[in-house]
């Protein structure tokens, strides 16, 4: 399944490739809030991530489009680009601190520089199996990281 995220109308479809079939997807929070605009989507092994960049959060959706969890609303200002590895751990780009965010369980764990990565500046993002792949516009290159599992807790 392909999903993609139409921010002028504030929808989300699933692209059913086999079924040659687009289904709009229907967005609904737990509580009365309205869901707005999303801008940017990731597939995680549990979930759909979507930013919604009115609220400067990130939405954790279940395949039905209902909201699981809200995160980062304190933390990100702008942000941009997102990125699920198979570990849960959401990455997302911030436009405005030019940062790339790290969450875990929904938490900020740690932010990092485009620098910090060799880079001008975070374009977009991508985790392909165990590679996070950040992409610099300005800087001409994309840069390719191997993403390692958790340390137990000692």
């Amino acid at each position: 399944m392909i999903w993609l995220a139409d921010s002028s109308a504030g929808r989300v479809f699933a692209v059913r490739p086999a079924l040659n079939a687009v289904v709009p997807v229907a967005l609904a929070s737990s509580t009365e809030e309205t869901v707005g605009p999303l801008s940017a989507l990731a597939t995680g092994p549990d979930a759909l991530y979507a930013i919604e960049p009115a609220r400067r959060r990130v939405l954790r959706l279940d395949r039905q489009g209902r909201v699981m969890q809200a995160f980062g609303g304190d933390v990100l200002r702008q942000p941009r680009a997102i990125a699920v590895d198979r570990h849960r751990r959401v990455y997302v780009t911030d436009g405005i601190e030019r940062r790339m965010h790290l969450f875990r369980a929904g938490r900020h764990a740690g932010s990092f520089t485009a620098q910090s990565f060799g880079a001008t500046e975070f374009s977009d993002l991508r985790v392909q199996d165990d590679e996070l792949v950040i992409a610099d516009a300005p800087g001409g290159r994309v840069h390719l990281f191997r993403v390692l599992p958790e340390e137990p807790a000692s």
